[in-house]
């Protein structure tokens, strides 16, 4: 089930988080700390920009977030960027659709008007989601992501209009 993040999660979408690092998803290149992820998530405006999390009966196995598309910038207040993370262990079982569509039925009453999703091209999985729940690539930055021993990857935008 879909439900709003508790503290007590930071410790599994951490591990989440750092485990599409380490797969080669997320534009990182090292892991990101317990306490590095305390002060992000201190500093941000969590109930404009909430975060989700899918949770078995049992564990988080999944998570998502909204986040400011170009901060400050009032003409850009009602478009949010959309970032969300499944446990590998999960894949191919309808988490990542559970999340996104959740996002999409609540972005509207957080006020958003658009969505945008950035990612790296070889996350061939959230193209997939992405585009099955009518985002379109808008654009793509060639070549950008410069990961050591990895040749230069596109970083795309997709978005959807809501």
């Amino acid at each position: 089930m879909v439900r709003s993040f508790h503290i007590d999660d930071v410790d599994r979408i951490n591990e989440i988080y750092n485990e599409a690092i380490s797969m080669g998803f997320n534009a990182f290149e090292t892991t990101i700390s317990l306490q590095n992820r305390l002060s992000w998530l201190n500093n941000r405006d969590s109930i404009t920009y909430p975060i989700y999390v899918y949770q078995t009966k049992t564990k988080v196995i999944a998570w998502l977030y909204f986040s400011p598309y170009r901060a400050n910038r009032s003409s850009l207040a009602k478009t949010a960027e959309v970032s969300y993370y499944v446990d590998k262990a999960f894949w191919g079982k309808g988490i990542g659709s559970q999340l996104l569509k959740y996002a999409i039925s609540v972005a509207p009453a957080l006020g958003f008007y658009t969505l945008v999703a950035i990612l790296i091209a070889s996350n061939t999985n959230s193209i997939k989601l992405l585009q099955k729940f009518g985002f379109v690539q808008w654009a793509k930055l060639p070549n950008i992501v410069l990961k050591q021993g990895k040749p230069p990857q596109h970083h795309l935008y997709f978005g959807k209009n809501l």
